[in-house]
Parts: C-alpha cells; sequence; structure tokens
C-alpha cells in the first residue's frame, strides 16, 4: 500500500476545495481489441521473459479448471458490493516481489529458459487456458472467476502498451507547441495551483477530440497509433494514450513534471447489474483531485474541428454504472523528473487468489 498523498495548502492551513467540472455523465464505448484476443495473446505471451522478475526460482503452473465458479450462478449481493470487496483504489504497484507470489508468473518466467518445443506447449496452454477462463469470465463476471491467466492478460497488455506513452511524435501530430492557443492560456493561469491538474487534462481533451473521431479499430501497436492519430481516428486505447501524451507535454511545456502522476490510465471492464459484461475492454484517464481518483471517458468526442475551444470548455465528463460495476484491473502512471529521466508504474486494482 502506498503512503498517503501529501497535498498542497493554502496560507490558512486548509486545502483548498475546488469542485469539478463533471458536466454529465457519459457512456463508455466499447473497445473490443483492447481484450487480447488468441493472436496478440501469442504475441504478448511467448513475446520473451518479463525482465522484471527478478527471482529465478518457479513454481509449476498448473491449471485448475474447478476453480473457477459456474456460469449460471447469480451473486446474492449487488455487483458493486461483491468487486467493492476486493478493490484497492490507490493500487498495488506490481514490483517483482509482488509478481512472484503467483505460481503463473514464475512458471512464466522459467519457460524461457525451456526447449523452444516445451515452451511453445506452455504458450498454447496458457492461451487455451486464458480463452476459457475468458469465456466463464464473460458470463459470471465475479471476482471468483479472475484468475492468475486473466490477471496477466491484462498485465501484458497495459506492459505492451507502455510503448505508447511519453512520444514527441504524439504532440507534433496535433500542433501542440508554445504557439498553441490553450498552452498560452495554461501559462497565463499557471500560478493558480486549485484545478491545474484539471485545467491540464481539459487542455490535452480538448485538443485531442478536436482531431479525432470514434471508430472501432483492431489492433493496438506503435505503428497503428501513430497512423490512427494522424487520420485523426481511434477508439477508447487511441484517444486515451493520445490524451496522456499531450497531458505529459503540457506538463513538460509548463515545467510542472510532477503533475504527470496526477494521472493515470485505466483497463478495465464493464459489468451490468446481473454480473456479465457489459463491455469487453475500456480504456479511461483519472486525474486526482479533491482528495479522490475521478474517473474522465476519453472518448466522449463532442468536440468537432469548428468548435472554439478554451480551458471554459467542457471537457471532464465522468462516467459512472447505476446499477452495474466498471472494474478496474490496471492502471500506469508516469513520473517524471528532469533529472532522473521518466518511469513508468504499473498498478493492480484487483488481484487474483493466490494458490
Amino acid at each position: 500500500m502506498s503512503k498517503k498523498r501529501k497535498h498542497r495548502k493554502k496560507k490558512n492551513g486548509s486545502p483548498k476545495k475546488k469542485k469539478i467540472n463533471n458536466v454529465q455523465p457519459a457512456q463508455p464505448r466499447s473497445n473490443r481489441r483492447l481484450w487480447i484476443g488468441a493472436g496478440v495473446a501469442a504475441l504478448a505471451l511467448a513475446g520473451g521473459s518479463l525482465y522484471f522478475l527478478r527471482n529465478n526460482e518457479a513454481s509449476t503452473y498448473t491449471s485448475n479448471e474447478t476453480s473457477v465458479s459456474r456460469a449460471d450462478e447469480i451473486p446474492k449481493i449487488s455487483v458493486k458490493e461483491l468487486w467493492g470487496k476486493v478493490y484497492n483504489d490507490e493500487g498495488v504497484h506490481l514490483v517483482p516481489e509482488v509478481l512472484n507470489e503467483y505460481s503463473l508468473l514464475k512458471a512464466k518466467k522459467r519457460s524461457v529458459s525451456l526447449p523452444k518445443e516445451e515452451r511453445d506447449a506452455f504458450e498454447l496452454k496458457l492461451i487455451a487456458d486464458s480463452n476459457r477462463d475468458y469465456e466463464i469470465f464473460k458470463k459470471n463476471t465475479i471476482p471468483e472467476n479472475y484468475t492468475q491467466a486473466l490477471f496477466f492478460k491484462w498485465f501484458a497488455t497495459s506492459k505492451i502498451n507502455e510503448k505508447l506513452l511519453s512520444l514527441d511524435g504524439v504532440a507534433k501530430t496535433f500542433d501542440l507547441d508554445r504557439k498553441h492557443p490553450l498552452y498560452r492560456e495554461l501559462k497565463d493561469n499557471s500560478s493558480d495551483e486549485d484545478g491545474l491538474v484539471g485545467k491540464i487534462l481539459t487542455a490535452s481533451i480538448l485538443i485531442t477530440q478536436k482531431k479525432m473521431r470514434h471508430k472501432e479499430m483492431k489492433c493496438d501497436d506503435l505503428e497503428t497509433f501513430m497512423r490512427n492519430i494522424e487520420k485523426g481516428e481511434g477508439d477508447c486505447s487511441d484517444f486515451t494514450y493520445a490524451i496522456a501524451n499531450n497531458y505529459y507535454t503540457l506538463c513538460a511545456m509548463l515545467e510542472r513534471y510532477e503533475l504527470s502522476s496526477e494521472i493515470r490510465i485505466c483497463l478495465g471492464v464493464l459489468v451490468n447489474k446481473d454480473a456479465k459484461m457489459d463491455l469487453e475492454g475500456h480504456s479511461w484517464i483519472e486525474f486526482y483531485a479533491n482528495d479522490r481518483w475521478n474517473k474522465v471517458e476519453t472518448t466522449n468526442d463532442k468536440i468537432d474541428e469548428n468548435t472554439p475551444i478554451s480551458l471554459s470548455t467542457p471537457a471532464l465528463y465522468s462516467f459512472k454504472s447505476r446499477t452495474g460495476y466498471i472494474a478496474k484491473f490496471v492502471s500506469t502512471r508516469l513520473f517524471y523528473k528532469p533529472k532522473d529521466g521518466r518511469a513508468l508504474k504499473c498498478y493492480a486494482h484487483i488481484l487474483p487468489a493466490k494458490d
């Protein structure tokens, strides 16, 4: 568990609250490609060792088909209560010591040194187990069905997507430089600490949504991501990572590097009241304000190329499920200092049961 956060205080000694500009709820848009299919899963799972696992000790991973609940079981409590019992809002930093507590990840590390035939067999079995577990999880989306294989898929997706962050080319694609009117407006207001993170995020969203339109896509890789944003189209992943990059650029331009970690990129699913998936995969951004993390729907593109924009233009649209639950599995934060460079950290908000 991370340490308590420090908050900036006013001269009178108490933090000043500022109402977040959540104009209206926004409907999340699906992103089926966010969930890794068999082909991309093979790339993620067979693409080499988990370099961040320093412990060479590994145990054999054996799937247990009886460990998952029946698909026709219906929870006796609401899905919010069900998932709330296992949810960690601050997140568990996925350092090697945490990852090594799971037999699957140990076995994955160990499989790298196996002969090719045995390694391939291990990967195929892991993919088959993941696909089997996922079909059960879709029909009965409860914590008991969130297996180590599913946890690894979300973790692998987050690690793969890290290559989409903090790219200089993204800012150029959106014509984001010191002449941009939103940057100048931020510069003029940067001395006002109240709501500064929200203002930078608002500018990042407006800059992104003014150029991009929502469109269902099929694959996640750096080349496709850059091509999509250059064409001005994409799904929730393209929107989310483009907005995050523009946010990091604005923080650097304002020389407020410490604010980079005040947003996090989240991956998860939406669960309806009957404990079934409404969206198989979704990504969004959360920002820290008013002593809590606040969800923002990144694909709520209400801005077109002819819409005048300023920091007062509504952009921080929240999204909530009245009867269901937004299951956030992993998130990524970027910590940056000019002298030390950048460090990406991955956090788990829901963890599977250990062996």
